[in-house]
């Protein structure tokens, strides 16, 4: 039974291969993929430069062409092509162009909170969308950092405090019209420096 089962097989394998044999008569594959790798690499190689502009210290016209002299003078040379991924590789063709409008998208760090690139590339493969996550789902992941109620003024962010390095209470925080504890906040931020350098700060006069 085992010796028919693998007599089976393998007039099956020979029957198939027959069939695309058939199929691919003729068609020369080999030959159209390796007229396809050289126009690719041909693509890729550096071409010079030519600059030269007819009528620049020359007749131009009808019928007149460049210098070879001039031509030769203003051709910028590439430089020699770069080995190719594929040179070693008669059945593979590696495309080596780079695309330049996603350097931007790039990064070259990993964003926090990620620690390894397998969390990063694992986040990025989820999609967001509404087709593959449910409302809830979705409304979380997209919303916004910050919200605002309609109509409610913003009032700019007080340097002052922005910029302090020493940390502060959430009580500390400036709200709107709030001058008197904007004083108190820098008074006592002239206090500290009087404290560590010992003087009398002209500018706790002032804000007195």
């Amino acid at each position: 039974m085992e010796a028919d089962n693998e007599d089976a097989e393998s007039d099956s394998e020979e029957a198939q291969r027959n069939v695309v044999a058939e199929a691919f008569a003729d068609d020369d594959v080999v030959e159209e993929f390796n007229r396809e790798k050289q126009d690719v690499e041909e693509k890729d190689k550096p071409k010079d430069i030519d600059l030269t502009l007819p009528g620049w210290g020359d007749w131009a016209g009808a019928g007149l062409g460049v210098n070879a002299k001039k031509r030769k003078k203003f051709t910028v040379k590439a430089p020699n092509a770069k080995p190719r991924k594929d040179r070693f590789l008669p059945n593979v063709i590696i495309s080596e162009r780079h695309d330049e409008k996603i350097i931007p998208h790039q990064i070259r760090e990993l964003p926090f909170p990620f620690t390894t690139v397998a969390q990063l590339q694992s986040t990025i493969r989820a999609p967001i969308g509404k087709t593959w996550n449910t409302e809830a789902a979705f409304d979380e992941m997209t919303k916004p950092k910050y919200t605002t109620k309609t109509g409610v003024v913003i009032q700019p962010i007080n340097p002052r405090i922005a910029l302090k390095k020493n940390k502060r209470k959430a009580g500390d925080f400036v709200g709107d019209g709030d001058a008197a504890r904007t004083t108190a906040l820098a008074v006592s931020e002239v206090v500290d420096a009087e404290k560590k350098t010992g003087r009398v700060s002209k500018r706790r006069k002032t804000l007195h």
